[in-house]
């Protein structure tokens, strides 16, 4: 039987607050779109849900089609699949898993292509467990990439990062993950082979298991032995535990390498701390310049309410530091605000996000530049 861990109404009220952000940069016209949930997970001790919003003032269908990480379309009693939901004009709409394809989808795992009428239509999605020990959640993926970086790997922390990697396409692919320190060392690489409509969710020990004490960020690449660019099917995430919280953020696409961004939101002290974290993957040195903007202690404007400081990123290496170091912030009192990042040279951009919580640890969040960025 499913259990539901949190009144329904609260649950999808949650979902549906989170879209009120992602509405605002989605394109009105256009033909069919395919959006990805690359896991789902939902058991006896978590619980997965869905939430979209259609615009638009023309009503809006999404088909799901789950599938096993073996590439197989989930059947069974008990399930409904694939599904069609029907969005009203300037709607939302929030549910679980169970209530979409069934409750027999409980504790099954794999993930889920999306298909909608509007290219308009947006969605977010949510992990949480029975006892809200743990929550985290991010908006579904919206392109298939030839190349992913997972932002931040490691294999010392409370619990290993978990990485899900799926291969979107009808046809088999090659792909190569290699994993880089913090300094650019590249430390191994691998290759994992993918059938079609296939993927995995493991853990970076089980996926590599030659690596012991590493930090830093790891590449998978669909061009394999070939100097052309490889086939744009690949969809991922990661997921890490700090504590009891956990936070998911999807693998980075090429797209999401900016010369200037922004990144929302920071906060510091007062029982809060933010990390920083920056990626460059050229061969060259990067200046970034990393501004501290709309500073605000307890809810009132610091003076001065921006604060300006420089870093140099060199070749491949990762930078993963925090706000109060970068920026020199101190005190007992809460400091919010958001950071804007940009590389003054002529280079080709970072990959950044930042992730936000309690100090012990209890709230855990992350959060890319996919929405805020400028070019």
């Amino acid at each position: 039987m499913s259990h539901l861990f949190i009144s329904s109404h609260t649950f999808k009220a949650f979902l549906c607050a989170a879209l009120t952000v992602i509405a605002v940069a989605s394109p009105l016209q256009g033909q069919t779109k395919k959006l990805y949930l690359p896991l789902l997970d939902a058991s006896d001790t978590s619980d997965l849900g869905l939430a979209f919003v259609n615009p638009t003032l023309n009503e809006a269908q999404v088909t799901l089609v789950a599938r096993t990480y073996n590439g197989a379309i989930i059947t069974g009693s008990g399930i409904t699949n694939p599904v069609t939901l029907t969005l009203p004009a300037s709607s939302q709409k929030a549910l679980r898993t169970v209530e979409i394809f069934g409750s027999k989808i409980n504790g099954l795992t794999g993930w889920v292509e999306l298909s909608a009428s509007m290219p308009a239509v947006r969605g977010f999605f949510v992990v949480l467990d029975r006892d809200l020990t743990f929550i985290g959640g991010t908006e579904l993926i919206t392109t298939a990439a030839s190349r992913l970086i997972f932002p931040k790997v490691s294999s010392v922390a409370v619990s290993p990062t978990q990485l899900t990697l799926v291969n979107t396409s009808s046809e088999p692919i090659h792909t190569l993950i290699t994993l880089y320190r913090d300094s650019g060392q590249s430390v191994v690489s691998k290759i994992i082979d993918l059938p079609a409509f296939s993927g995995f969710t493991r853990s970076v020990t089980d996926l590599v298991p030659s690596v012991v004490g590493f930090e830093g960020y790891a590449i998978v690449d669909s061009a394999v032995g070939s100097d052309s660019e490889g086939p744009e099917t690949l969809i991922g995430i990661e997921t890490y535990r700090k504590t009891s919280d956990i936070a998911l953020i999807r693998a980075l696409p090429e797209a999401a390498q900016l010369r200037t961004g922004y990144l929302a939101h920071l906060a510091s002290q007062g029982g809060y701390s933010t990390t920083l974290t920056l990626i460059n993957i050229e061969a060259q040195d990067q200046v970034v310049r990393i501004t501290a903007e709309a500073l605000q202690v307890s809810g009132r404007p610091r003076i001065p309410s921006s604060i300006t400081v420089e870093r140099t990123l060199p070749p491949y290496a990762r930078l993963q530091e925090s706000v109060d170091r970068i920026f020199n912030l101190s005190g007992s009192s809460l400091i919010d605000g958001y950071i804007r990042f940009e590389t003054p040279s002529d280079t080709s951009g970072v990959f950044a996000f930042l992730d936000y919580g309690t100090t012990d640890g209890v709230i855990l969040s992350a959060v890319d530049p996919a929405l805020f960025a400028i070019s």
